[in-house]
């Protein structure tokens, strides 16, 4: 899935955003200012739940690692102790539909379901021919880190 409906193409737009707003530091200012969308089954189907749950988590991951004075060993009870609502109500809806207990970035957020590639099949899956769905930072460096694991997992399958 590469686009969500133009209903939560906001988050599609925050995500193609998520590199340059690393780079400038801006991540948490524009975080908290996009407006809080509806997660519920009427607002948005289950066949986008997945892409949903990978740039929610991935933005909340960015959101609370990559920008701030805090110590990288920061503690908090609760992800609405430190993500705005407008990241944390729809991440916790996303997952729960998900089958998930609580809000969480998985391997299957960040790799599994993170990519698409031109080849036909899982075998045929290589690093020369993957992109990241949601890159963080827009690498090289982070397309093959996150795109070696994504070859292993689609030869493996």
């Amino acid at each position: 899935m590469k686009a969500l409906p133009p209903s939560h193409g906001e988050w599609d737009q925050l995500v193609a955003d998520l590199p340059r707003l690393i780079q400038t530091q801006t991540v948490r200012d524009t975080v908290t200012k996009i407006p809080l969308l509806d997660a519920s089954p009427g607002a948005l189907p289950d066949i986008y739940l997945q892409r949903a749950a990978t740039i929610l988590g991935m933005t909340a991951h960015v959101f609370v690692r990559m920008e701030g004075n805090e110590p990288l060993t920061l503690k908090y009870y609760g992800h609405g102790d430190i993500l705005p609502p407008s990241l944390e109500i729809p991440w916790t809806v996303v997952c729960r539909r998900l089958g998930r207990p609580a809000p969480a970035l998985t391997y299957v957020d960040g790799v599994v379901a993170n990519f698409t590639s031109t080849s036909s099949s899982h075998s045929g899956v290589t690093l020369e021919n993957l992109e990241l769905l949601v890159p963080t930072v827009g690498t090289k460096e982070e397309h093959t880190f996150i795109g070696i694991m994504i070859e292993i997992n689609a030869k493996t399958i």
